[in-house]
């Protein structure tokens, strides 16, 4: 799982507004994701930029859940 976030996390810039997780591409069709948790993240890591993913929503939800089984 952790291989999987980093590559997932390498593959994120707010230059380039493309789903970590496919090719969906679009503002409008992304979720900013948070890699910690935001209830589990102290006030500098909720601001942090690299606490971040670009998302589609379906991803969104696949990455969630996969966090939700985690803790």
């Amino acid at each position: 799982a952790i291989i999987l976030l980093i590559s997932l996390f390498n593959r994120f810039s707010s230059d380039i507004f493309n789903c970590c997780g496919c090719e969906i591409t679009g503002k409008e069709y992304l979720v900013a994701s948070h890699i910690l948790p935001w209830g589990k993240s102290n006030a500098e890591q909720k601001v942090d930029p690299n606490n971040g993913l670009l998302l589609c929503p379906n991803h969104d939800f696949l990455f969630d859940s996969l966090l939700d089984r985690k803790s």
